[in-house]
Parts: C-alpha cells; structure tokens; sequence
C-alpha cells in the first residue's frame, strides 16, 4: 500500500496493515461510544438512527450523481470533456454527493434535538457517521485493497481524535472534524486529477459518492443543527 501526499513525499506500508487498522479503528470507536454512552454524552440507539441517516446519504448521492449522468448522456449535448468544462462538472457532481449527505443528516439531527441535547446528538452523528464509514473501508478493502487508503487515512484519524477528545472530558471538539478533513482532503485532492481524467462525467454516482465520503469527514463531532 503506498501512495504520495502532493507530491512531497510518499506513504506506505504493508497490504495486511490496512485490515488490521480498520479493526483497530472500530474498536477504538467502540470503545469511545461505551464510554460516551456511560457519560450520557451519547447514545446506542441514537448512533444506529444516525448510522442509517448516512447510509441513506450514501445511496442518495449515488442515485443523485447517476440520474444527472444519465441526463447529461441522454441530452444530445457534446461537452469537450478534456477541456475545463470536466472540472466544473466534477465539482457540480462532487457538491451534489455531499449534500446528499448533508441533508438527510440534518433532517434527522434536527428532530432529534428536540428531545436531546445538540452536542449529544452531534456525538451520535460523528459515531454512526464513522461506522458506516468503518464498513465501507472494509468492503474496499476486501475487493480492492490497493484502494482503501483514501477512506482508511481519514478512519484512523477519526478514531485517534476521538479518543483525545474521550480523554479530554467530550469537551466540545470541532477541532476534531478539522483533523478529519484534513486528512481526507490530503488522500482524496491529489486523486481528483485522475478520477476526473479517467472516469469524466461517465461515472457520475462514484463522483458523488466520493463528495458523500468527504462529507462524512468533515461533520462537526458537535452541534449538528449549525
């Protein structure tokens, strides 16, 4: 498993690292969420609902990204994919995957805070989030394990600033999200080049799906309702 961080200097390590990382990642998750759960700080039941609200944000923006693929092939139009014009139809794509995301997240987070508090219910976001996250890494993994990097980076980080922040008392923590984002960003940007040259705007659900996953990354551990 290797791969390079802008170009400066190259990562890597052996392929059976990548299984055992993930494993250590979610018992680190695990781990935090009895602990928060025994605080009061979050919940079983609302990181299961919070889990679900991702998976559905997952699967909207692949059917999102997919149906404006199918439009824009279906629409007689001629778009001189190698020129600019790839790039704003990778960001609009990019967008639409992350508001996917975004949105059933907050509808959720929104009814439940009506019955708890905002940072407990932006905890149980940040754990089901990463679940679901968890699982993903590791279906790549399985299928394809010179792939995972772009989703283990930002899952070991995850877990590691989750524990800090276990450590710190839950204290409010959108320092946390910050890390995570930026180590997603470090693995996906450099790629993005590539993905938009290989795949173009043929792809649009995989495009959409990679804005749903940096969405995921970048979710405040607190105050959901923002």
């Amino acid at each position: 498993m290797w791969f390079d961080v802008f170009g400066f200097f190259i990562v890597h390590w052996p392929a059976w690292l990548s299984d055992a990382l993930i494993i250590a990642s979610v018992v680190l998750l695990l781990w935090a969420l009895r602990d928060a759960r025994r605080a009061s700080v979050a919940s079983l039941i609302g990181t299961i609902v919070a889990a679900l609200g991702t998976l559905t944000g997952l699967i909207g923006a692949v059917l999102a990204g997919t149906l404006v693929s199918l439009i824009l092939a279906r629409s007689g139009i001629d778009f001189p994919w190698p020129a600019s014009s790839i790039w704003w139809g990778d960001g609009a794509l990019l967008m639409i995957g992350v508001a996917a995301m975004i949105l059933p997240s907050r509808l959720l987070a929104r009814r439940r805070l009506k019955r708890r508090a905002s940072d407990c219910v932006g905890r149980d976001a940040w754990f089901g989030g990463w679940f679901v996250l968890a699982m993903l890494a590791a279906f790549v993994a399985f299928v394809a394990p010179g792939a995972v990097h772009p989703l283990l980076v930002p899952l070991v980080i995850a877990a590691a600033v989750t524990i800090i922040a276990r450590a710190r008392g839950w204290m409010s923590a959108d320092w946390c999200a910050v890390a995570t984002a930026v180590a997603a960003l470090a693995v996906w940007a450099p790629l993005e080049p590539t993905f938009a040259d290989a795949f173009g705007l043929s792809l649009g659900g995989f495009t959409a799906l990679r804005g749903a996953c940096i969405a995921i990354a970048m979710q405040p551990l607190c105050d959901p309702a923002r």
